[in-house]
């Protein structure tokens, strides 16, 4: 018998770490957490809309995501359909997105 592929999903705690990603939303917006280039470490990560430069907490964009990618362009985690889990890419570690002090 075959093993399924384990699934490893983005929890909402570890989404709210998240820093130096582009988030995609399932409406098409794009969104920039930079929170080290801000100076707002540990304060709590902002999102900054890429078109109209508004900007929002972090948490409140977890249930409308469709993907994440780091600066270099590397999805990291996605989400198919809205309501569905947010998924790590199978080959992404996410021990590579704990903030470094």
């Amino acid at each position: 018998m075959k093993e399924g592929k384990q699934q490893r999903f983005l929890t909402y705690g570890t989404f709210q770490t998240l820093d130096r990603v582009y988030i995609k939303l399932h409406s098409g917006q794009e969104w920039i957490v930079d929170t080290t280039s801000l100076g707002a470490r540990y304060v709590g990560s902002v999102a900054i809309n890429l078109q109209t430069k508004q900007r929002l907490p972090l948490k409140d964009l977890y249930y409308e995501v469709r993907n994440i990618r780091t600066f270099e362009q590397q999805v990291i985690a996605k989400r198919k359909h809205p309501g569905c889990c947010l998924v790590f890419e199978r080959d992404f570690c996410e021990y590579s997105l704990k903030r470094r002090g």
